[in-house]
């Protein structure tokens, strides 16, 4: 997969920025089973997308995205109409999608924080699926396997909550304990939706889990966080079905 971008700031202060992105993407998908070639995609891909994020007088934060993506049919060697062995039957190059990210992060008081984020995805066309939107896993239904359903349209919807736990004023090398420790409690939610089903698929699929995790921070260049999340099954929260994700991040 290769891809090239431009992007150009309309706006950058302190409170808020705008950016406008263009790009294009290259991508060969290919998957094998017992070693034979079971789909290849062949994928070009147009992007545009629009970028936003301000702060306001609520001591909050809004982050919003917007990218529009044309697949184009037989360019560079890309997939046509309806090609065979491809991911997904009837499948073209040619296609449309519209993403959309929102997100607020609202800071309060004794050292807590609320954070509400939404992703959905638009399609009207049969998609590739590496270009479906994905639900379950790390980044959006926590309580089940990563990208266990897909489908050309759908959303996931986030709320968690964060606390610190004791004694946040407290200093440890030099840094509050409420601004190192925090507790997190959250609630996710997500769908997607088929345009034209295959054989053996649902029309949709829904997934709901919740949680708790932990999150540390060292300063601005590290920061670790593990979250227990247990899914939603048959309208029941069954513990035995839980995942655990831990994911530390290092900036130089």
């Amino acid at each position: 997969m290769y891809g090239i971008y431009v992007s150009r700031p309309f706006i950058k202060t302190r409170e808020r920025s705008l950016t406008v992105k263009a790009g294009f993407q290259y991508k060969d998908v290919y998957e094998y089973r017992l070693d034979s070639l079971n789909s290849k995609d062949d994928i070009r891909i147009f992007n545009i997308g629009v970028n936003y994020d301000c702060s306001d007088g609520l001591y909050g934060r809004n982050i919003w995205g917007i990218e529009y993506s044309m697949g184009i049919r037989d360019l560079l060697g890309g997939a046509g109409r309806k090609d065979a062995n491809t991911s997904r039957l009837n499948a073209d190059g040619q296609f449309n999608k519209l993403n959309i990210d929102a997100a607020r992060v609202q800071k309060l008081p004794l050292y807590s924080y609320l954070v509400l984020k939404g992703s959905a995805q638009i399609s009207g066309d049969e998609l590739f699926v590496a270009e479906q939107f994905v639900i379950g896993g790390m980044g959006s239904v926590r309580g089940f396997k990563p990208a266990i359903h897909s489908g050309d349209n759908g959303y996931s919807l986030t709320a968690e909550f964060a606390l610190s736990p004791f004694f946040p004023e407290t200093k440890v090398l030099g840094q509050k304990i409420g601004d190192t420790i925090k507790l997190a409690l959250f609630a996710d939610h997500g769908g997607i939706y088929r345009n034209k089903p295959q054989p053996g698929e649902d029309k949709d699929n829904y997934l709901t889990s919740m949680g708790a995790g932990l999150r540390l921070y060292a300063g601005k260049n590290f920061s670790f966080r593990i979250d227990y999340a247990v899914p939603e099954i048959n309208g029941r929260f069954n513990s035995k079905n839980s995942e655990t994700y831990a994911q530390a991040t290092i900036a130089f």
